[in-house]
């Protein structure tokens, strides 16, 4: 959990001084982007079905396409995609991205 409030504090961060991620956010992105496991849903539908998943270990629903208020999700481990991809020490739980050690965060 404070891996992802760590993303969502840097998200923030490079959108209030309109900055670029880094190149391993953005590779990460790119695979993010392809994954069968993204899912567009807007806030209110995420808290929904994440609470419903503490109780039944179900993933979040599968949703290709965004709608207005939608934010990009992983339904298997159901983070902000967004955000995670800016964690170094974040590893995708399907293992397409590892986490990033010092020498290779740019």
């Amino acid at each position: 959990m404070i891996n992802i409030a760590k993303g969502l504090g840097k998200l923030a961060t490079l959108r209030i001084f309109g900055e670029k991620p880094p190149m391993y956010a953005l590779e990460r992105g790119e695979q993010c982007a392809a994954c069968e496991y993204r899912t567009f849903l807007n806030p209110v539908t995420w808290g929904i079905e994440a609470i419903r998943g503490l109780f039944t270990d179900k993933p979040l629903p599968i949703n290709h396409e965004p709608g207005q208020f939608d934010i990009l999700w992983c339904s298997k481990c159901g983070c902000n995609i967004e955000a995670a991809i800016l964690v170094e020490e974040k590893t995708c739980m399907e293992n397409k991205w590892p986490a990033i050690s010092g020498e290779n965060k740019e």
